[in-house]
């Protein structure tokens, strides 16, 4: 399919979105100059379209969509979208470059577009994720226990029960839960909180069950806890493990069956019990104090002398998949929309049609060599 003519593109142009070329210049990787090489442009003239201080004619606008692979249909922005300014929250801004997390987060910015699209014409789980801001950091350890407590009381979660599926979780109440692979394998799991549609991008998790669980439960910290201004801070990154952990692993729930010193066979059979790593298992029984420091340590040392901090026995299985735009584009197919019709109704080219529909399949298991 192509990008469109030169008909479309002057009727586009009327009501062009320089952030939308933004994002998908962003998501093909392309700095300015790239992009403005290629279509035969100034780098000055692409940062002046970016802004929506000047509007390209229309065979510029053609060719800028040509070099994109993009619909010139997407580039149509009805209303100004103050949503394509929320920042992302990366697990670490040191790992990654900049052209990397700038490319990841536009393919958060792509899933929600598909998925306002598919909500317009299928109801989808109402948006209902708790708002607990955790402030500038003055939150105490004990008040992140308080907020996981009552995110798991408002979702009807046993306060001392492991929880079945928290990426399921995670959508049931409106978040959009996709998986994601990207050049780098620096980005963990991430999370942009788009106040219609939230997007939750797990990644690089090494096809563990427990490490994506925690990765879901992170981010939905940072949902729950956190406002933009402290994005990438250590502060949050911290917050948002101490919300994982509480919530995955309520007090109440589980203080009474951790060891208080390394016991494998205690913490194997936890592990399978609770969807954890044994690693957050021993760290929860250092913070919730039934393990000393000392015991502490010397069990992680255990654990990195027998290979375990990387990889460790008794893993659990494929992770979680996402269900909620599977299940969606299912409905759709079976009422006789397809793939070339999504195409069409999203205006996503369609490599990225088919990109967030495959990272949103159920989870294979996968084979270790």
């Amino acid at each position: 399919m192509g990008v469109g003519d030169l008909s479309e593109a002057r009727e586009v142009r009327r009501l062009f979105d320089g952030r939308k070329l933004r994002v998908v210049r962003e998501l093909r990787g392309l700095s300015q100059k790239a992009l403005a090489d290629a279509a035969t442009v100034s780098p000055a003239a692409v940062g002046q379209f970016e802004k929506g201080r000047s509007t390209p004619n229309a065979r510029t606008l053609l060719a800028l969509a040509e070099v994109l692979r993009f619909p010139i249909a997407y580039f149509r922005g009805d209303v100004a979208d103050s949503q394509r300014e929320v920042p992302a929250f990366f697990r670490s801004l040191r790992s990654a470059n900049t052209r990397e997390l700038r490319e990841a987060r536009a393919f958060a910015e792509i899933v929600r577009d598909f998925t306002l699209e598919l909500e317009a014409r299928i109801e989808m789980p109402a948006l209902d994720i708790p708002r607990m801001p955790a402030g500038d950091g003055q939150v105490s350890r004990d008040d992140i226990e308080t907020i996981a407590a009552k995110v798991r009381e408002l979702w009807s979660l046993s306060p001392v029960e492991p929880i079945d599926d928290v990426v399921n979780e995670l959508e049931r109440h409106g978040a959009v839960v996709t998986r994601a692979q990207f050049e780098t394998e620096k980005i963990d799991a991430f999370s942009v909180a788009f106040s219609d549609r939230p997007v939750v991008v797990l990644c690089s998790d090494k096809g563990l069950r427990d490490r994506s669980r925690f990765d879901a439960a992170h981010e939905l910290g940072h949902l729950v806890m956190h406002e933009p201004v402290v994005v990438g801070t250590r502060t949050a990154e911290k917050q948002a493990d101490q919300f994982a952990a509480a919530f995955l692993m309520p007090e109440v729930g589980i203080i009474r069956f951790l060891p208080d010193k390394l016991e494998l066979s205690a913490l194997m059979a936890l592990k399978k019990r609770w969807g954890v790593s044994m690693a957050s298992l021993l760290y929860r029984a250092s913070t919730l104090g039934v393990m000393s420091e000392e015991a502490y340590i010397q069990a992680v040392k255990a654990m990195s002398a027998r290979g375990w901090r990387t990889r460790e026995p008794e893993p659990l299985g494929p992770p979680e998949s996402p269900q909620l735009l599977f299940k969606a584009v299912a409905i759709l197919r079976d009422n006789g929309v397809s793939e070339d019709d999504l195409v069409t109704l999203t205006c996503l080219p369609v490599d990225q049609v088919q990109r967030i529909c495959t990272s949103t399949a159920p989870t294979r298991p996968k084979v270790v060599l």
